[in-house]
């Protein structure tokens, strides 16, 4: 299990019995076609610039 979530400590008080829970950015494993926050012009949607 992944998250990027801002605060960690608070995710893996939820990770599952027997899971992994890894703190890091997993945006590269996501397919372009599926990254939402990429709009039909490829600029990214959540960056501030």
């Amino acid at each position: 299990m992944y998250s990027i979530y801002p605060e960690p400590a608070s995710y893996e008080e939820y990770v599952p019995n027997h899971w992994i829970g890894i703190y890091e950015d997993f945006t590269n494993l996501v397919p372009t076609n599926q990254k939402y926050w990429i709009n039909h012009k490829g600029k990214n949607l959540f960056s501030k610039r």
